[in-house]
């Protein structure tokens, strides 16, 4: 997925200059960003998250191997906008499980209720349970909130 928004931005960034009313950087805690950015009625929003790596090992090539402390993950969410909300849809988890989640902007923030999250083919695949997993590390329904900080 990574390359796809790579590939997406470089295609637009040299055409297409987005300043929606929402775009920005929005922290909702010391581990988690949200990049917004909008073109007309298109936003997308990057979720920047830090979590322990739970014993992750990363091959940096040349034989190395490298035991992180932390696992830094990038989730990337599209919707429409109308006016001031936007439901958001994409997929969390390392794309174990696809999210939904209704954000409503307002001057200096957000507020965000995680409306449903359900296994992809890859999730299902591994016996994950998208809906357990997030019930229980983020009180599924339960809204957030963001602070606008840039």
């Amino acid at each position: 997925m990574r390359y796809v928004f790579t590939l997406l931005l470089a295609m637009f960034s040299q055409s297409t200059f987005a300043a929606g009313p929402w775009d920005g950087i929005y922290k909702m805690s010391t581990e988690q960003y949200l990049s917004v950015h909008q073109n007309g009625s298109s936003i997308i929003v990057g979720m920047f998250s830090t979590f322990p790596p739970l014993g992750a090992i990363v091959n940096l090539g040349a034989g190395q191997r490298f035991y992180p402390l932390r696992s830094d993950v990038w989730d990337l969410f599209t919707g429409e906008i109308s006016g001031s909300s936007v439901e958001l849809k994409g997929e969390q988890a390392y794309g174990a499980c696809f999210a939904s989640i209704s954000v409503n902007f307002y001057a200096g923030g957000a507020e965000a209720t995680r409306n449903y999250f359900v296994n992809t083919p890859a999730g299902t695949s591994q016996n994950v349970n998208c809906h357990a997993a997030f019930e229980a590390q983020f009180y599924n329904g339960r809204s957030f909130t963001a602070v606008k900080v840039y």
